[in-house]
């Protein structure tokens, strides 16, 4: 048992680095201190830095599952989980406080909460770790919405003015709706196949399609119109994460009201968490293999085209820079 928690800890090195950084950072945050606020991004850059070189150690280890089937690492997530930490270290550096008392940088002002501000960033990179490693739905939601919440909180601190605080409201209240859809839908999917594991879940669809057969392109016709709902309750919910039509209609809103370095960081973290997410749920879907329903494949794909069409027709109505971007944001999900 105790080896096998210490294998586990192991493939978690990651999630637990980041983790226990961001709490030492909301402890750093109680100092008013000018070298509290200078250490604080040192401090989380190196520890994704870390993080980067562990994870680059683990390329060559195989796919592993834990004891309680929760976790599983494979080379997709792997893949995913270097390119995350990666594309985080730019993402810190954009944000570092380069004024006189370090509350603020070029184009950010956090005031004095600049501690605070890199431990939400760790507790969202962190989110996006667990997506890549989630096997069972409740973990699947819970590192979702760590990557997702932390970043309401940076878009009303990023800039102390109006603006920056409307979009925060805009982007919490349109995400908790996105989150109880996406709850909905997993909930469906634990009902309909009383299992919280993915594996288990597609071994099951995998057998419904055995049983009923397929249609002309290969794809199982066994799933029932309740995990039909099911799955597409979840790919509404993970639309939002990703800005995909119809949940794309807050992106311009919080793009252009949020700092230049928050807006950077919502293009990555919250669509990359996304579409892991979905990717989890299509395969499972199609029993462990791309043989998706065509009902799923015929909505995944007319998103795509609206989501592409709406995202560069309304970019080219746009007179500011960062709705522009905003919204060649969206046809890129697309």
């Amino acid at each position: 048992m105790t080896d096998k928690i210490a294998d586990l800890a192991s493939h978690l090195s990651a999630e637990i680095i980041l983790l226990g950084t961001s709490l030492f950072l909301l402890l750093l945050g109680t100092s008013t201190k000018e070298a509290a606020r200078r250490l604080a991004p040192v401090v989380a850059l190196v520890a994704v830095g870390l993080s980067f070189i562990l994870q680059i150690g683990k390329l060559h280890d195989l796919t592993f599952i834990d004891m309680w089937n929760q976790v599983e690492l494979t080379k997709l997530s792997q893949y995913f989980r270097l390119i995350a930490l990666g594309v985080s270290i730019p993402l810190i550096l954009l944000a570092w406080p380069t004024n006189e008392d370090a509350t603020a940088g070029k184009a950010i002002d956090f005031g004095k909460d600049v501690p605070e501000f890199f431990a939400l960033m760790l507790m969202s990179i962190t989110g996006i770790l667990l997506v890549t490693v989630a096997n069972d739905i409740i973990l699947l939601f819970l590192g979702i919405e760590l990557a997702s919440i932390p970043t309401y909180v940076m878009v009303s601190t990023s800039r102390p003015i109006p603006a920056a605080q409307e979009a925060g409201v805009k982007y919490f209240f349109l995400g908790a709706m996105a989150a109880a859809l996406q709850l909905f839908g997993l909930s469906y999917l634990y009902g309909t196949s009383g299992s919280i594991y993915l594996n288990e879940m597609a071994n099951l669809y995998r057998g419904q399609g055995a049983i009923a057969g397929s249609d002309w392109a290969g794809r199982p016709m066994a799933m029932s119109s309740w995990q039909m709902l099911a799955v597409l309750m979840v790919i509404v919910g993970l639309s939002f994460k990703m800005a995909a039509v119809p949940m794309h209609a807050y992106v311009a809103d919080v793009y252009q009201g949020a700092a230049t370095p928050v807006t950077a960081f919502l293009a990555f973290v919250p669509k990359t968490t996304g579409f892991i997410a979905i990717i989890k749920i299509l395969w499972t879907a199609g029993g462990s293999s791309w043989a998706v329903p065509h009902e799923i494949v015929t909505l995944v794909s007319v998103l795509a085209v609206l989501t592409m069409t709406v995202g560069n027709v309304l970019g080219l109505l746009q007179s500011n820079v960062k709705r522009v971007l905003a919204y060649s944001s969206v046809a890129h999900t697309g």
